[in-house]
């Protein structure tokens, strides 16, 4: 599903047109008006699905070609009801031993707030993932979640896991046993 979503998506409109009109001729309506109206319905689901797919891909497409991922973060460590259990969306820009994180909104990405540069101390290479209550603020789905720890503070690192693994690369400092 996830090499190809486009195909997945198409199948599942080709099924709830088929599933559609299947009840609509149960519930006798003509063969006409059933087909029109499993066309509309399934048209509309169509646009509601594969309209954001595109724009995520575009986005996404984007950064990569700056180096720049769409991240989220969040700092666990934090009070309860305050920053630890809502993940921040923004812009991550990976560079060796730190990250820059800029705050950013909806799919446009607009900047919100000022951006955040994090000196990275380590990181878990362990990609875990995150469960249905965990994820209520990220707005994309299959993303997994790593955990890096700062000059500052520890913060936990959402992103899909293709992303996740490059800003890993890159941030993450050399370990002891890749040093010749």
């Amino acid at each position: 599903m996830k090499k190809h979503p486009v195909v997945v998506g198409s199948i599942c409109v080709i099924v709830v047109f088929v599933i559609q009109l299947t009840l609509l001729m149960v519930w006798h309506k003509p063969l006409k008006e059933a087909t029109l109206q499993a066309s509309l319905w399934t048209g509309f689901m169509a646009l509601w699905w594969f309209i954001p797919q595109g724009m995520r891909r575009r986005t996404a497409r984007k950064l990569e070609a700056k180096g720049q991922f769409l991240a989220y973060i969040r700092y666990p460590q934090a009070r309860p009801g305050s920053l630890d259990s809502i993940w921040d969306q923004g812009i991550l820009t990976p560079s060796l031993g730190v990250f820059r994180f800029q705050p950013a909104l909806y799919d446009t990405l607009e900047p919100s707030g000022g951006a955040r540069t994090f000196t990275v101390v380590e990181v878990s290479r362990e990609l875990r993932k995150l469960k249905r209550l965990d994820s209520t603020y990220i707005g994309v789905q299959g993303c997994r979640a790593t955990t890096v720890t700062t000059d500052l503070e520890v913060i936990d690192i959402a992103a899909s896991p293709a992303a996740l693994q490059k800003i890993i690369e890159h941030v993450a400092p050399p370990r002891k046993s890749d040093i010749p």
